[in-house]
């Protein structure tokens, strides 16, 4: 397999750690992913934490006792802030899903009022 970025490179060790932050179909059968490596992974993590601790907050003002969020490090290793991305995306979307349960039952019980 071949991962072209402009440059091509024999494995991905040689980019560091990495994450596809966007996926595509460009043509029929083709694909276009994009995604940041080394460094830029690191920040791209940090940001993504931030956009995720808004949704977590967002989330707590409609249902503040079931809405925490777990603590972002940002001074470990690009591989473990990739690592606790994921972890907090699958809380949040748990969470989601929990508000949403919880909104439709609040819904149905009121109008049941």
């Amino acid at each position: 397999m071949e991962l072209c970025g402009g440059t091509h490179v024999k494995s991905t060790d040689e980019i560091g750690p990495f994450r596809i932050v966007r996926e595509e179909a460009i043509a029929s059968r083709i694909r276009r992913i994009e995604a940041v490596a080394g460094d830029a992974a690191g920040s791209w993590a940090k940001q993504e934490a931030a956009r995720q601790q808004g949704k977590f907050e967002a989330l707590a003002r409609k249902k503040p006792e079931h809405c925490g969020a777990a603590a972002f490090k940002s001074n470990a290793t690009t591989p473990e802030m990739l690592q606790q991305i994921d972890a907090r995306l699958a809380h949040l979307e748990n969470l989601e899903t929990g508000v949403r349960e919880w909104e439709k039952q609040s819904a149905k019980t009121s109008k049941g009022n």
